[in-house]
C-alpha cells in the first residue's frame, strides 16, 4: 500500500471511504466560510487579517485552511486553487447522504446555500476566495 499513498486508514465496510471524503469536504467548506467571515470581522475591528494565522498558529483555531487562505482572502487574491462548483457538487452529495441517513447538518446546509448563491452569481468556476466578494456585496464583478 505504501507504493500508492503516504497515509492509509481502513475506514470500514464498502462505502466508508466515500463517507470519509464527504466529511473532508464538510470540514473544508465550513472552514472556507469561517475564514471569509473571520477576515470580514478582522477588517471591521481594524485588525490586519493577514496577521491572524501567525497569531493563532498552534492554537485550537489553527488549521491548514486558515494558514493557507486567510492571507489570500484578506488580499482578495482570486487566483484559482479550487472550483466553487466542484465543492457544491460535493456538498450536494453530502446533503443527499445526510438526507438518506437522517443526519441533521445545519451549518453544512447554510454553507451549501452560500455555494449555491456563488454559482448562481456566475462564480462557479472561480476560487473559494470569491466568498469575499459575496461578503463584500460585489458578486456582480465576477
Amino acid at each position: 500500500m505504501a507504493d500508492l499513498c503516504a497515509n492509509y486508514t481502513l475506514m470500514g465496510p464498502s462505502g466508508a471511504g466515500q463517507t470519509t471524503k464527504l466529511i473532508n469536504q464538510l470540514f473544508c467548506a465550513v472552514q472556507f466560510q469561517a475564514v471569509a467571515e473571520a477576515v470580514k470581522l478582522a477588517e471591521a475591528g481594524g485588525v490586519d487579517a493577514a496577521n491572524i494565522p501567525q497569531a493563532l498558529a498552534g492554537g485550537r483555531a489553527d488549521s491548514n485552511i486558515m494558514q493557507e487562505f486567510m492571507g489570500k482572502f484578506s488580499a482578495r487574491d482570486y487566483s484559482p486553487t479550487g472550483r466553487i462548483d466542484n465543492m457544491l457538487k460535493d456538498l450536494d452529495s453530502l446533503q443527499a447522504f445526510a438526507l438518506k441517513t437522517r443526519t441533521p447538518l445545519p451549518m453544512t446546509g447554510q454553507v451549501t446555500e452560500i455555494h449555491r448563491l456563488l454559482v448562481a452569481a456566475g462564480l462557479g468556476p472561480k476560487d473559494s476566495a470569491e466568498m469575499m466578494r459575496l461578503l463584500d456585496g460585489d458578486t456582480g464583478t465576477a
